[in-house]
Order: C-alpha cells, then sequence, then structure tokens
C-alpha cells in the first residue's frame, strides 16, 4: 500500500497506520510522521529542510535579489525512515 501525501491522508494518518498494520499490509508513505505513528517505511522529502530553504530565497528576494540570479542548489533532500519496532501479532 501507498499513501499518497494529501491533507486528509496526512489529518487520518494514525488511521490509515492502525489499519495497515492490523490487516498486515505492507505500506510505504511519504512522510516520516508515518513512521512515527507505526507506519513500516517513509521514503520522501525533508519537509523541515524545504521550508527553511524556502526561506531562505524568500528572504533574498525580499532583500532585493533577482529571482532569475536566486539559484537553487539541492533543493530537496530525501529522506528514509523505517520502523525497526515489530508490530503486535494478532
Amino acid at each position: 500500500m501507498s499513501a499518497p501525501a494529501d491533507p486528509l491522508i496526512l489529518s487520518q494518518r494514525s488511521r490509515i497506520v492502525r489499519f495497515a498494520v492490523e490487516h498486515r499490509i505492507p505500506a510505504m508513505y511519504e512522510f516520516r510522521e508515518f513512521v512515527s505513528d507505526g507506519g513500516l517505511l517513509s521514503y520522501g522529502p525533508h519537509l523541515m529542510k524545504m521550508f527553511r530553504r524556502s526561506a531562505t530565497y524568500a528572504d533574498r528576494i525580499l532583500n532585493g535579489a533577482k529571482p532569475g540570479a536566486t539559484y537553487i542548489v539541492d533543493w530537496i533532500e530525501i529522506r528514509r525512515s523505517l520502523c525497526m519496532v515489530e508490530p503486535p501479532v494478532r
């Protein structure tokens, strides 16, 4: 099972993770928060670093830099998270 990044999915992540664990469905998620809630695996962008970098670029532009001259280096960092806790067997 793969859960996309969507506001509805994110708001219901604990229910989705619980369902996948109860039915022993291997699932991969886009954000680490799913793994924190008990999900098996996540593979996606590091959101906090993306937000910090976007604030840096906005600051440069607001301080007079031309948007075309503001280059983006390593704009995304992929973060892998793996749940190392074995879910309870029913």
